[in-house]
C-alpha cells in the first residue's frame, strides 16, 4: 500500500501544491477535528472545525529514529467567540491529558476541494494546556494563547520507572507508605525550627 494515491502524487508534482495540516484531538469526552480554514471542512466522512488561521502547530521534526520528540499545538485567542474559552479549557484538564492528538496532511485541487484521504504525518500524547499572554501595547490589547504540548512514546523515557517523590510513584514502591500523601500541600508552606 502506498503512502500517497496516485492522484495526490500527481498534485505533488505539479507547479502549485494545494495543501493544509488538519489536527485530531482525542479527548476523553470525545474526539474533536480542526483545521485552520475559514469554513468547516466535510472530509473523510468527518467534519474539521475551521479556526480561521488562529492555529498553529509548531515543532514537527521527522528523524525517522525512535529518539524523544515533542510538538506543541496551539490556538490564539478568537475575536468575535466566546470570550471564556481559555478558562473552560483549562478547567477540563482532566479531559486533555494523556489524549493523543494527530496531525495529518491534507490535499486540495484548485476549487480546494479535499482529494483522496488525509495523510498522517505525527501523533503523541497531550499534556496539560498552559495559558500565556501577549504584553499589550499602546493600539492593541494582548493575545491570549493556549498551548497543548504533545509528546511521542519515547519521550521521558529514560527516566526510571517510579523515580519521582509523589504518592503514585510512593505506593508502586512500596504499597500502603504514605510519607508523600500530603506533599502537595506543603508547597510554599513556612516551618519554624525549632518551635519554643
Amino acid at each position: 500500500m502506498a503512502f500517497f494515491t496516485a492522484e495526490q502524487i500527481a498534485l505533488l508534482k505539479a507547479q502549485t501544491v494545494r495543501a493544509d495540516i488538519l489536527v485530531q484531538l482525542g479527548f476523553e469526552s470525545g474526539t474533536k477535528r480542526v483545521w485552520n480554514g475559514n469554513t468547516d471542512l466535510e472530509f473523510s466522512g468527518y467534519t474539521w472545525t475551521g479556526l480561521k488561521g488562529y492555529g498553529q502547530v509548531s515543532g514537527l521534526q521527522f528523524s525517522g529514529e525512535p529518539i524523544s520528540e515533542r510538538f506543541e499545538i496551539s490556538l490564539d485567542g478568537i475575536p468575535g467567540d466566546v470570550t471564556n474559552f481559555l478558562s473552560n479549557a483549562l478547567a477540563e484538564t482532566g479531559d486533555v491529558e494523556n489524549g493523543i492528538a494527530t496531525v495529518y496532511y491534507a490535499f486540495f485541487d484548485e476549487s480546494w476541494q479535499p482529494i483522496g484521504s488525509p495523510v498522517p504525518l505525527k501523533w503523541g500524547y497531550m499534556r496539560k494546556p498552559r495559558v500565556s499572554r501577549s504584553r499589550a501595547d499602546g493600539e492593541s490589547g494582548g493575545v491570549q494563547r493556549i498551548v497543548i504540548g504533545c509528546e511521542n512514546i519515547f519521550y521521558n523515557r529514560s527516566l526510571p520507572p517510579a523515580g519521582r517523590y509523589t504518592d503514585r510513584d510512593q505506593q508502586s514502591r512500596h504499597p500502603g507508605d504514605q510519607i508523600c500523601q500530603f506533599q502537595p500541600s506543603l508547597v510554599n508552606k513556612t516551618f519554624t525550627y525549632p518551635d519554643y
